[in-house]
């Protein structure tokens, strides 16, 4: 009786062993798996449930500000990020706006539709992070804005905690004067930088790889004005302006790129079997030819067209040149329909020929995301964002279930000595 208690309880301790190390795999194997998916968001309200607000505490260092929720504010279909003065004998002095995503994003294509604030000694960012609060190493993606000088763009990248990979480019207008589209392509062996579709810089040394939040932010520097100038407070208050972000997966940008070739197939057999039609009716009709010529005057306007399409990378992206200049300035407040649309047009004009093919394709394919609700919910990831509590949490339980394991294991013992 006692060999089969014995037997019994070595069995049990197994078990309980086993099935620790193989849940708490599992575990961390779904938390690290479990990141967001595609989204389009216009930016028309707080949504709570994919974003959340940093709230009552400060970066310190270079930040010369808390951050509050206040400080983040949505109006019109904008949202906006200030800078204003704390309380009186607060410190830091000054309060500042931060806009986090709740779910954490891996390789894809990031972007953004902005407008950067003015003035010395601030940041406008744009940016991608995680770090030792996520129980992670220091990994980043940023696009910046200097408000002493904002006709120039910042880029930069921390790998584990190893940055210095600044680049900046004189965008040779002043992003704060209109909204524009900016965006980083990141990838397993590369980043990526594009300004209203047009590729810029593309870095690929030491690539960050783990999964980051998004996040915006507006802060007033503090003991770095070699880089940022002098922060002046009579500027105050200061704004940062942010009209769409999306999201676009590397799976599905992969797969935009390998279904036009399909399309175009198609596109040729219909414009050669619309060539041949045009020669059966000339054959049968004299005025055939008068029909042709309005063909081909057609088929060029559907040229233009196409055209304006593949080029068309600007703030939101859509299908056609008209729904784009609409749905842009449908965003953008405090601006009448005539200016909208100039604004609109000046966007287009912004994006140049040599637009990265995978941009314009996700561009296409996402119309009806547009075009839907402000964002594909089901398709978020539900990690819990800047805490390392759940790892804890899955540590706890382990060494619990060991510890009864053990407990087991050694009254099996003392059944077998006595």
């Amino acid at each position: 009786m006692k060999r089969r208690n014995l037997a019994i309880l070595k069995v049990m301790a197994l078990l309980v062993i086993s099935f620790s190390i193989v849940s708490g795999y599992d575990i961390l194997k779904a938390n690290s798996d479990n990141l967001g998916g595609s989204f389009f968001d216009d930016l028309e309200s707080f949504d709570e449930s994919n974003w959340h607000k940093a709230h009552n505490w400060s970066n310190g260092q270079m930040f010369n500000a808390t951050w509050y929720d206040t400080q983040v504010t949505f109006e019109n279909s904008i949202m906006s990020l200030a800078i204003e003065m704390d309380e009186e004998g607060a410190n830091p002095p000054y309060k500042a706006g931060e806009y986090r995503s709740n779910a954490f994003y891996q390789y894809g294509l990031f972007e953004v539709n902005m407008k950067p604030a003015v003035g010395s000694g601030t940041v406008s960012s744009f940016f991608t992070y995680t770090g030792p609060s996520n129980d992670d190493p220091w990994d980043e993606i940023d696009i910046e804005f200097l408000g002493k000088d904002t006709s120039k763009i910042q880029f930069n990248y921390f790998t584990d905690g190893v940055g210095n990979n600044e680049y900046t480019h004189d965008l040779g207008f002043d992003a704060s004067s209109e909204f524009n589209t900016y965006a980083f392509e990141w990838r397993p062996d590369s980043i990526s930088w594009y300004v209203n579709g047009e590729l810029i810089y593309t870095a690929t040394d030491n690539i960050p790889q783990t999964p980051q939040q998004i996040m915006m932010n507006l802060w007033p520097s503090i003991g770095v004005d070699s880089w940022t100038g002098p922060f002046n407070e009579e500027n105050i208050p200061l704004y940062a302006q942010y009209n769409w972000i999306r999201y676009t997966p590397l799976s599905e940008l992969d797969n935009a790129n390998d279904e036009p070739a399909d399309n175009e197939e198609d596109t040729s057999n219909e414009e050669s079997t619309d060539g041949s039609n045009d020669n059966d009716e000339n054959e049968a009709d004299e005025n055939g030819s008068t029909d042709d010529t309005n063909n081909n005057d057609t088929n060029e306007s559907g040229d233009d067209e196409s055209t304006v399409g593949s080029d068309d990378n600007n703030t939101d992206e859509t299908d056609n040149n008209e729904t784009d200049e609409l749905q842009s300035t449908e965003d953008q407040s405090g601006e009448n329909e005539s200016t909208e649309e100039a604004a609109g047009t000046n966007n287009n004009m912004n994006g140049s020929t040599d637009i990265d093919s995978n941009i314009n394709r996700v561009s296409e394919d996402s119309t009806e995301v547009e075009k839907s609700d402000k964002m594909n919910n089901d398709s978020i990831g539900n990690r819990l964002p800047d805490t390392a509590t759940p790892i804890y949490t899955y540590l706890l339980v382990g060494i619990t279930i060991l510890l009864i394991g053990g407990y087991l294991f050694k009254r099996s013992a003392k059944y077998r000595n006595s």
